[in-house]
């Protein structure tokens, strides 16, 4: 348990070292707010700057609610710009130790490869989880003051659901800083899988429910319909997937220093 604290640690000083701690927050903080505030002042803006001849604003129109704000933060925000964000500051989870030389430094101390590929995943989806928590609730504070109020336990099980899809995304830029040696290479093909996944399980509903990603579909749908369910299945599906993707990355590391 030391071993896996002594790399914890290191990686944090890293964070701190590259302003990840920083800037990260900021980004997502600012991706938050975006939805809220432009969504509200949309047509208003629209109606200011489109001229006599512009786009026509149905006074009729149903005002979006409070729920289906802030989910199109998640789903919106989050699942598109979030996700690139997150593979260019995630890129060196493992690459940056193997180019350096620390990776074979690291594993040949009395430290098992299992217990570096926990060490690195945690400590990554800890500043993860913190960057997007507040990015979500600062979203929230937007949502609730230009739209009115949201059910908390509603805003707060859907951040936990939220959170199952974030453990695989970090699973998966882990394993792909392990496979790949370009940054180019490995952030394009950690974008252009979770998009794919993504995008499955919003569109088929017979793929859906098999992947991570309809942990994300769930947390959208309980502030929309304010319907918890329970996706037991899905919870599942998602915590196997996200183990099996480090048990991948752990042989893919065994494999490269033999």
């Amino acid at each position: 348990m030391n071993k896996i604290v002594v790399i914890v640690n290191k990686e944090w000083k890293q964070f701190f070292v590259e302003l990840k701690v920083f800037w990260l927050p900021i980004v997502f903080i600012l991706l938050g707010m975006t939805q809220p505030v432009i969504t509200y002042y949309m047509p208003v803006m629209l109606k200011n700057f489109s001229g006599s001849k512009g786009i026509i604003i149905d006074p009729n129109a149903v005002r979006e609610t409070s729920g289906e704000v802030l989910a199109s933060t998640l789903g919106g925000q989050f699942d598109q710009l979030g996700i690139i964000i997150l593979a260019v500051s995630l890129i060196g989870i493992i690459q940056m130790d193997r180019n350096s030389g620390m990776l074979g430094y690291i594993l040949s101390r009395p430290i098992s490869i299992r217990k570096y590929i926990f060490s690195k995943y945690i400590s990554n989806l800890l500043l993860v989880v913190c960057t997007i928590t507040l990015g979500y609730m600062v979203s929230y504070f937007y949502t609730t003051f230009l739209f009115g109020d949201i059910n908390a336990l509603n805003v707060f099980i859907s951040l936990a659901y939220y959170m199952l899809w974030v453990s695989f995304m970090v699973a998966v830029l882990l394993l792909m800083s392990a496979l790949f040696e370009s940054t180019s290479v490995i952030a394009m093909s950690s974008i252009i899988t979770l998009i794919i996944i993504r995008i499955f399980a919003g569109i088929d509903s017979a793929i859906g429910p098999l992947l991570p990603s309809s942990m994300a579909v769930e947390a959208t749908k309980v502030l929309i319909s304010d319907d918890f369910g329970t996706p037991y299945v899905k919870i599942a599906v998602t915590l196997i997937w996200t183990f099996g993707i480090l048990m991948m990355a752990q042989k893919v590391i065994k494999r490269r220093i033999q």
